[in-house]
């Protein structure tokens, strides 16, 4: 069980840089 246990920890960060990226690339693309 720990193994799922960090592969959802790693689920998590991967979506939140996910998340973090679309957000910066809405900012860059209002800004043109």
């Amino acid at each position: 069980m720990q193994l799922a246990g960090e592969e959802f920890g790693a689920l998590i960060r991967v979506g939140f840089v996910i998340d973090h990226v679309l957000e910066s690339s809405d900012s860059l693309a209002m800004r043109t």
